[in-house]
């Protein structure tokens, strides 16, 4: 026997095996949840959305339309990520799409960086 799904996720949705998909989620047009990722309840994945694996993102976040979120992302609850905006953990991996990004001309409006905390016991 199946157990029924408690989030919606269009028809276009690609899901991959092995995802956490919370409660109340929706999942938008031509989006890709890769395999081990969690997405919490109540959160809102806009459509053409990537979301890679063992990516994490807690309750009520809401990612809009045309975002990357890269391999080791995790989001604290109640955040917004805005459309067209790529997140990265590895700096060199920004810096080959920041490269990618000036080859084909496209214009960067906005970077921004944050520092990661540490715990010292």
């Amino acid at each position: 026997m199946s157990e029924e799904k408690k989030y919606f996720a269009h028809e276009t949705a690609v899901i991959d095996e092995g995802c956490e998909i919370g409660e109340g989620v929706k999942i938008w047009h031509f989006s890709h949840i890769m395999p081990n990722s969690k997405i919490g309840n109540g959160s809102n994945i806009g459509q053409n959305v990537v979301v890679s694996p063992d990516v994490v993102l807690g309750k009520n976040v809401k990612v809009q339309n045309n975002v990357s979120i890269y391999t080791g992302v995790i989001c604290e609850e109640d955040v917004c990520y805005f459309p067209h905006t790529d997140f990265f953990v590895e700096f060199e991996r920004f810096d080959r799409h920041i490269e990618k990004l000036k080859r084909q001309g496209t214009q960067i409006d906005y970077v921004g960086f944050s520092a990661m905390s540490w715990k010292i016991m």
